[in-house]
């Protein structure tokens, strides 16, 4: 059946996509076309030995990135890599917000199996809760220090949170 809304959230997925690609972002060699900002060039993070992806940046220069590598959180710092140790006992972790104080939020697997909301701030991992149900996930991190997410409930429903501070 056709969903209205599959085709306008395809292509603005897609054309930034097509804009970085069209703008140099697959080399380092060959200059952008005159009609692309000088400044949209990609960089590549590392390691290269394995699977990553960069989910967030903050507004600070050079900025930190913030993403996944190999099923673990990790922070880029200036094209520095680093995990994030996730102490809840899990094999897999991911971190999807970070903001100016290089304070970051994701989720990060229990020893169940189990995704928990993070906040991680100094080296520590902390775990947010949830609802009252078994999983919750932390997806931004604003400047005051206000995380949003989602968490289920007893029901095994999913909602939306904001938690005010840390």
């Amino acid at each position: 059946m056709f969903n209205r809304w599959n085709a306008p959230t395809t292509l603005l997925l897609t054309l930034p996509f097509a804009l970085l690609m069209a703008c140099g972002g697959d080399d380092d060699e060959s200059a952008p076309p005159p009609e692309c900002p000088s400044s949209y060039r990609l960089t590549f993070l590392p390691p290269s030995a394995t699977s990553s992806s960069a989910l967030s940046v903050n507004n600070q220069t050079p900025g930190l990135a913030v993403g996944n590598v190999a099923g673990n959180a990790a922070i880029w710092n200036g094209g520095s890599f680093s995990a994030i140790t996730n102490v809840f006992g899990g094999a897999t972790s991911i971190a999807f917000g970070v903001n100016d104080a290089g304070r970051v939020v994701g989720g990060a697997q229990n020893n169940s199996g189990i995704f928990r909301a993070f906040f991680y701030s100094g080296g520590a991992m902390t775990d947010l809760g949830t609802f009252g149900g078994s999983s919750s996930f932390a997806t931004g991190i604003n400047n005051a220090g206000q995380i949003v997410g989602k968490s289920d409930i007893p029901t095994g429903e999913s909602h939306a949170f904001l938690h005010n501070g840390t």
